[in-house]
């Protein structure tokens, strides 16, 4: 009887830890801040490719960005499109902070250079690029797909994370 018992306690603390063994670990501040840019940036690279295609739909960006975010964000790019305005280009993340993280959505600041982007308006004109600007993202953890996508993004007048 106590044989039983005791190899039934191991069974039961083997089942155990190998359930905790399936849970994977938190990620680090590193990680989360590595997924962060890797969303920023596929959001970035799909509206150059919009622009490339002359239109824009909020699907394109929703891999990326939540509906809400992509739905704007895609009427934003088709009015300059619609403007006869072309840009070509992604801005590039020099700096990135993590500012707030919680189960369910992670605050960043970025310092984003523009520089190579070019754009150019309709009556061929050419417009100076932004040099290095301050944003405000916020990110929503999804439960499917890639598990961050931005729902917030706003540039800032804060410009420490830039300095």
């Amino acid at each position: 009887m106590l044989a039983r018992l005791t190899s039934g306690i191991a069974l039961a603390s083997i089942a155990a830890l190998a359930l905790v063994g399936c849970t994977p670990p938190e990620p680090t501040d590193e990680q989360i801040l590595v997924e962060a840019r890797e969303t920023y940036d596929g959001f970035y690279r799909a509206i150059d490719d919009q622009m490339t295609a002359g239109r824009a739909t909020g699907e394109d960006l929703e891999p990326y960005a939540t509906s809400e975010l992509a739905t704007e964000w895609a009427g934003y790019v088709q009015t300059a499109i619609d403007a006869g305005t072309t840009s070509h280009g992604v801005p590039t993340i020099v700096d990135i902070e993590l500012v707030e993280q919680s189960n369910e959505q992670v605050s960043t600041e970025l310092c984003v250079d523009g520089r190579g982007i070019e754009t150019t308006n309709e009556d061929g004109s050419t417009t100076a690029p932004s040099e290095l600007v301050a944003w405000s993202a916020t990110f929503t953890r999804q439960a499917d797909g890639p598990s961050l996508q931005i729902a917030g993004l706003a540039p800032i007048q804060d410009q420490t994370v830039c300095e």
